[in-house]
């Protein structure tokens, strides 16, 4: 497999990230500021389970770039440690209590 087969396509400038329609605004209604992207980069975002949360970035010459993707992928990475958007939320006593008598009757019925 050739180097090149791996190098991403459409590389932005980490300047130019902020300007994407899609982000999502900040505070106030403004958008990321150009360091904040240098920061996701260098340092990371420390996420909810305390897990360290880099965006992926490539060095062209003196520019530091990333895609689309690689954006898409660290908000995903992001959201993946985060427990208030687990997949299953944690069931309650009282759930996992008539879980619990639901599989012994289940089991009594069986047999078992």
């Amino acid at each position: 497999m050739s180097a090149e087969s791996n190098f991403p396509e459409n590389l932005l400038p980490l300047s130019e990230i902020p300007k994407l329609t899609w982000l999502p605004r900040r505070r106030g209604g403004k958008r990321p500021h150009q360091a904040t992207i240098f920061r996701w980069v260098q340092k990371g975002v420390k996420a909810q389970d305390g897990a360290i949360v880099r965006l992926q970035a490539w060095r062209c010459g003196t520019t530091l770039c990333t895609t689309q993707k690689a954006l898409r992928q660290f908000f995903d990475m992001l959201s993946d440690h985060d427990p208030m958007l687990a997949r299953e939320m944690p069931r309650s006593p009282t759930a996992r209590k008539r879980a619990d008598s639901r599989a012994e009757r289940d089991l009594e019925a069986a047999g078992i």
